[in-house]
């Protein structure tokens, strides 16, 4: 039997890994997040993300997956198409969830472009097998 678990995502901020609770994030570059063990996950997946801004709430969301926790890859169909975009376009609120599809490879880590400066919270939902 399954249960859901909820996983507080993490960054690092000086060396350590910190809960992305009221985390601030700079416009302009690349934030990525600490890598999550998904090999026990049998089921559904999604990340929600409350995002505060200074101004329009413009957030880029993708993942990466990973087989050791070390090389991290986009993943792809098989019609060689990147099935990594989360979401692509302006938040329209400030709380979004997304699906997530995490039973591509062992790890997941997420990546996320702010436009704007901003503070968030992010959590991944997952349901995971209940021996494990």
């Amino acid at each position: 039997m399954a249960k859901a678990s909820v996983t507080q995502v993490t960054h690092q901020v000086a060396g350590v890994s910190t809960a992305m609770t009221g985390a601030f994030l700079a416009s302009g570059s690349p934030f990525y997040s600490d890598a999550i063990d998904v090999r026990n996950s049998d089921g559904f997946a999604s990340i929600i993300i409350d995002v505060n801004a200074t101004g329009t709430e413009d957030v880029d969301y993708e993942y990466e997956i990973s087989m050791d926790g070390t090389n991290w890859y986009l993943p792809y169909d098989t019609g060689a198409s990147s099935v990594s975009v989360i979401k692509a376009t302006a938040v329209v609120a400030s709380v979004g969830i997304y699906a997530v599809d995490i039973q591509l490879a062992c790890f997941i880590r997420f990546k996320l472009v702010i436009a704007t400066d901003s503070t968030i919270d992010a959590f991944l939902f997952m349901q995971k097998e209940s021996s494990r």
